[in-house]
């Protein structure tokens, strides 16, 4: 990932007070991170970075100067290990993203029903991160996104997952009602 980064338009200076009297901290701390993150190719380091920017957010805030992003993380799985470095990844994207993290493998539930926590948070977008037999068709290797999906075209495959997702949220449940 090939960004430039100045100190200028990553973070003016960041003010944090504490208990009546502000300290002033330099932005270089956001920059640095922000900086080392642009350049960072490796999957474990830029893990660590994440958690270091957590901090930073903890001790002295976001970085200022981002455009607001309403982001929802939906998941089949776990999405523990994709919350710091998605934060983290949308900063070096200039976005300031506020992010709703559905309970775990109600993805499907939290996109269709009306009074879910997605849907009361209004997300401007959603992630979904969806387990392998969740999705009823793969392309062929080196397939592309069109027409050669196993003979059938993105839409259809679109299509079939759909068609998968409501026959599981159709099926009885083997929970017991107890009134």
């Amino acid at each position: 990932m090939d960004l430039e980064v100045s100190e200028v338009s990553l973070l003016p200076s960041v003010t944090r007070v504490t208990g009546g009297a502000s300290e002033e901290r330099p932005p270089s701390a956001w920059f640095r991170l922000l900086q080392e993150a642009a350049s960072c190719d490796d999957p474990v380091r830029f893990q660590a970075l994440a958690r270091q920017a957590q901090r930073l957010e903890r001790e002295i805030g976001a970085p200022h100067g981002r455009a607001a992003a309403k982001i929802a993380l939906l998941g089949a799985a776990s999405t523990d290990m994709v919350e710091r470095p998605l934060r983290l990844a949308l900063y070096l994207a200039g976005l300031a993203p506020t992010l709703h993290v559905a309970p775990y493998n109600v993805w499907l539930q939290e996109m269709l029903e009306r009074d879910s926590g997605t849907a009361r948070f209004a997300p401007q977008v959603a992630i979904a991160l969806l387990t392998p037999h969740i999705i009823p068709v793969w392309p062929e290797a080196g397939a592309n996104s069109g027409v050669g999906w196993s003979g059938m075209s993105a839409s259809r495959v679109s299509s079939s997952a759909r068609e998968a997702a409501w026959a599981k949220r159709s099926r009885p449940s083997n929970c017991i009602s107890r009134r």
